[in-house]
């Protein structure tokens, strides 16, 4: 039994349009299509505006990968402004979210002096964590919808007529780094391994 490990190389070899430039076109043709999420709405333009301004992806996948860590890492370990205040965006509690909930409570001390923040603690720092995660989200809501939109892509790449190029053994060993299923599909594999999000 053969052990064969392909990569993207492996698609592009069948001539299908698997490299992140054509996966950047579909955000591009599409890019006034919108995702909405609750109260906010995001389009593919703006998703594709925002990876790119975190992440500078090449036509290798195992880039775009550890582009998208960046992203990750700056939502772990990133900042954001709130009431003219530098905040991280994990807010950890312990001091920095005492001073969120303080600086909160002072806003509200600031519209009515008379209004006693101390008695409806517990109902102000609920709410204030809830403003605070409300605008994490608005400023990374585009996250999810990136995979969301890689999966459709994923989903336009047709298999149907492509041919077979190669000599496989049949009942071989595959380990995948593709996102197609060109091994199942065209090879009649079935003993694969699929390292990376496949098509479904």
């Amino acid at each position: 039994m053969k052990l064969y490990i392909v990569g993207n190389g492996f698609d592009l070899s069948h001539n299908l349009k698997t490299s992140y430039t054509e996966f950047r076109l579909y955000l591009l043709e599409h890019r006034d299509e919108v995702y909405t999420d609750e109260d906010l709405i995001i389009s593919k333009g703006d998703i594709l505006r925002n990876f790119e301004r975190y992440c500078q992806p090449n036509d290798l996948w195992s880039d775009f990968e550890e582009q998208t860590e960046k992203i990750i890492s700056e939502i772990s370990e990133g900042k954001i402004i709130i009431f003219e205040e530098e905040w991280s965006c994990k807010l950890d509690i312990g001091g920095e979210r005492h001073k969120f909930i303080d600086c909160f409570k002072k806003l509200i001390k600031k519209q009515d002096s008379t209004f006693d923040t101390e008695i409806y603690h517990n109902e102000i720092q609920e709410y204030a964590l809830k403003y605070f995660n409300n605008k994490v989200r608005e400023l990374y809501i585009w996250v999810p919808y990136l995979y969301i939109s890689f999966q459709e892509w994923i989903q336009t790449i047709i298999l149907k007529n492509t041919k077979n190029i190669y000599e496989i053994d049949e009942d071989s060993s595959v380990i995948s780094f593709n996102y197609t299923n060109t091994m199942e599909d065209v090879y009649q594999q079935k003993d694969v391994l699929q390292i990376t999000i496949s098509k479904g």
